[in-house]
């Protein structure tokens, strides 16, 4: 084998042990809890009239979290392929890619969310109508 194939099945076997871990750790963190509702909703009281709107602003919360992180992730995995080209020509043009695809993607996300705050900050607050 190869010392390029020898890195690469190294490479993917953390990155699967790592992503195993990270899908156990909430499970054993909530071991003694008793509550069965995870997620961005769960404290959220299904009786009061503005719950749903809460829910939704708490998975907006959420997603513009995962997408920043995402992103951030894309960014370093395009650092290590660029520093690991090793002269490959086809490597170092997708590393450049990848990360001038997440740095717009991150740019997007802040520009969208600066915007929204810019021209309304209710606009990111669902509450339900009220009644006339």
């Amino acid at each position: 084998m190869t010392r390029n194939k020898i890195t690469r099945i190294i490479f993917g076997t953390i990155l699967v042990l790592f992503m195993l871990v990270t899908a156990a750790l909430p499970q054993l963190a909530f071991a003694q809890n008793k509550t069965t509702s995870q997620g961005p909703c769960k404290d959220i009281n299904a009786k009061d009239p503005d719950g749903l709107g809460k829910c939704v602003v708490a998975i907006y919360n959420w997603a513009l979290g995962i997408s920043a992180i995402l992103a951030l992730l894309i960014i370093i995995f395009a650092g290590y392929l660029y520093i690991s080209a090793g002269g490959n020509a086809q490597r170092v043009e997708l590393a450049k890619e990848m990360f001038t695809g997440a740095m717009i993607g991150l740019i997007i996300l802040i520009a969208a969310v600066a915007i929204l705050q810019t021209i309304n900050p209710e606009l990111v607050q669902f509450k339900t109508p009220k009644k006339f």
